[in-house]
């Protein structure tokens, strides 16, 4: 009421000249960088200190209210928004289609794309970390705006170009079309003597996994 007569007074004196109103729709968020300078500085390490906010305010000039609802004393970040910059990057498939961008891609975090690996294994535990090919990222393999179950076309076209060269790979997947993913299963990778009895005796007799490189 007090902010409402002041700018009534400031009209009938002073016409269309009087100042913005210092609480309401607009200039709340011209003041914003006056509290929150800190927090969207580059080099931060913190959630307070964001990374996020330092590519897309500073780099990109993107401004506030472009991302942060407005509600009464509530301007928490809608990520429904992000949709109007980052189209088609929804998250498909599996069980991951009712996340929103902000569940991944945390503001704080100085990785690339503001995404690191413990991020994943937030919520996908239980995975081996020391066995075989454990240092790869999980991005190297999949596509959460694409496609999250990688094919053994992608580990032939991304990494292992020559692999179909050695041994009897040539066989197996180009003459019987097996896929790669099919005998070295994700996170584990080896096949092994104990796979290889159960895999290899599906198509033909029994082979020590060693041979199969010859």
């Amino acid at each position: 009421m007090i902010e409402g007569n002041r700018l009534l007074l400031g009209f009938v004196i002073k016409g269309r000249s009087t100042k913005e109103p210092s609480h309401g729709r607009k200039n709340p968020w011209k003041a914003c960088l006056k509290c929150h300078t800190e927090e969207v500085s580059q080099g931060s390490v913190t959630l307070r200190k964001s990374f996020g906010h330092a590519r897309h305010v500073f780099m990109n000039e993107i401004s506030c209210e472009s991302c942060h609802v407005f509600g009464s004393h509530n301007f928490q970040p809608d990520t429904r928004l992000c949709q109007r910059c980052h189209p088609n990057r929804l998250v498909h498939g599996m069980a991951m289609a009712g996340l929103n961008c902000l569940n991944c891609h945390l503001f704080g975090d100085s990785s690339p794309k503001f995404v690191s690996q413990s991020r994943c294994f937030r919520c996908h535990k239980g995975l081996k970390m020391s066995e075989t090919m454990a240092g790869i990222r999980c991005f190297d393999c999949h596509r959460p705006h694409d496609r999250l179950k990688m094919k053994g076309s992608d580990c032939l076209g991304r990494c292992h170009m020559n692999e179909v060269q050695v041994g009897q790979h040539r066989v197996h997947i180009n003459k019987a079309g097996v896929d790669c993913i099919y005998c070295h299963r994700a996170h584990t990778w080896k096949v092994g003597e104990e796979n290889a009895k159960r895999l290899c005796s599906k198509c033909h007799e029994y082979r020590k996994p060693e041979l199969f490189i010859y």
